[in-house]
């Protein structure tokens, strides 16, 4: 029996690094460990390099059992938003050119970035007609916003295309057959943590070899509270700062680690100098391999969202919160988002408002003066990530799903048989 063949269209897939190649990249290789043949066909990386404007080959790779296509992209001299938008808009031109190559798939998969994938994965479900098309929705933006308006109208074409649908988790879910009312099938598929890499390492929260080495002083029997990411505007960690000098004279052994670069972080190394803050090291971005002994090393981990937009909020489950929570590192969450239900749920982190300073340093007061509780956390951090964000997890849940997929793919083709001998 030959096996199931899967082709995934998505605009980024690693070494490009972000949210939505390391959501392909899981996806893809949960896939093959099932045993299904997959094809990933993608684009170059965010701002390729080089020396001609046009990079026109086509390049196949092979990781992990999932072969790779990339498909030419453009080499432009600057970055930004337009560089990228440009880039997408080539891919997708050259993703139309790939698809009719694509013979004898049975489920075509486009992870985004949305509308340039979709276009190409349906060709390749027309060219395929007994293929199942999904299309993975991991973004709902607020319809009041120019962007939210355009998202909303794509949204909406892209449910007419879709036999399935999947998204990052349960509450997207809910917004999501509130706002369309799909009558198709939606699933949820958590972004997966490789819980044999992100996990919790013996007398490292007490020792703190890595953090020490980075901040470049002795954290030993330090109460760490860490960040690891962008320093970007939904962020706000100013507000963050301003709660550790307050509790600077409070809580001498607890320490703020904050790590990253992004957009604000001018501003932070101002607030920082202006605050005089003892108890605060800002540095630049590490390399990934050293990012699970951080977040192991750490006692607390930040996973701050501030928005006006309260559903953005309330559906937001980064990938930095199930990497703490791996480690056995309890979580800091915004209140009302679903991470920060998790959690409370699990008793494995913390809800804060990230928008009210008070609330922040309440909590962190709190961590300070009860080790005994963060134990009992830390314990159930690691418990939750195993059970809903380990790659077992997503691999069950693809496995589920995708039954029901060919089931309904076999009962679809049975019919058209019928119906031509009739």
């Amino acid at each position: 029996m030959h096996p199931v063949k899967v082709a995934i269209f998505v605009d980024l897939f690693p070494p490009s690094m972000g949210g939505g190649a390391t959501r392909a990249l899981q996806i893809a290789q949960s896939l093959a460990s099932l045993n299904f043949d997959v094809t990933v066909i993608t684009g170059n990386y965010h701002y390729p390099r080089g020396r001609s404007l046009f990079s026109l080959k086509w390049r196949y790779e092979n990781i992990d059992n999932v072969k790779i296509i990339r498909v030419p992209s453009v080499n432009l001299p600057f970055e930004g938003l337009l560089n990228r938008l440009i880039n997408y808009f080539f891919c997708s031109i050259f993703m139309l050119i790939t698809s009719p190559k694509l013979k004898g798939f049975n489920i075509i998969i486009s992870l985004g970035m949305h509308p340039f994938t979709d276009f190409s994965a349906y060709l390749a479900k027309i060219i395929n007609p007994n293929s199942h098309l999904i299309i993975d929705f991991s973004d709902i933006f607020p319809t009041r916003t120019i962007y939210g308006i355009v998202s909303n109208a794509v949204n909406r074409f892209l449910l007419r295309i879709a036999d399935s649908v999947t998204v990052l988790n349960e509450r997207m879910e809910k917004i999501f057959v509130y706002l369309y009312n799909p009558q198709k099938r939606i699933v949820s598929l958590p972004n997966a943590v490789d819980t044999d890499v992100f996990r919790p390492i013996n007398d490292a929260r007490i020792e703190k070899k890595f953090l020490s080495k980075f901040c470049r002083q002795s954290l030993r029997n330090k109460i760490i509270v860490c960040y690891c990411g962008v320093f970007g505007r939904f962020q706000k960690l100013a507000n963050i700062l301003d709660a550790a000098k307050y509790l600077e004279e409070e809580c001498d052994n607890l320490i703020f680690c904050i790590i990253g670069d992004g957009e604000e972080k001018p501003q932070l190394e101002k607030l920082v100098s202006n605050l005089k803050l003892k108890n605060l090291i800002l540095l630049p971005p590490i390399k990934r391999q050293f990012i699970p002994f951080i977040e192991a090393e750490a006692d607390v981990g930040l996973v701050p969202i501030v928005t006006d937009y309260l559903f953005l909020k309330y559906i937001a489950s980064p990938t930095k919160a199930s990497e703490f929570l791996s480690c056995g590192t309890p979580i800091i969450a915004p209140k009302g988002s679903f991470i920060g239900s998790l959690v409370l749920r699990w008793n494995a982190g913390y809800e804060v408002d990230f928008s009210r300073i008070e609330e922040i340093y309440k909590c962190l007061k709190n961590i300070c003066q009860n080790s005994l509780e963060l134990e009992i956390k830390s314990r159930n951090a690691r418990l939750l990530a195993l059970s809903m964000f380990s790659t077992n997890a997503l691999r069950l849940r693809l496995s589920e799903f995708l039954i029901d997929v060919l089931m309904s793919i076999e009962s679809e083709i049975k019919g058209k048989v019928k119906n031509e001998i009739k």
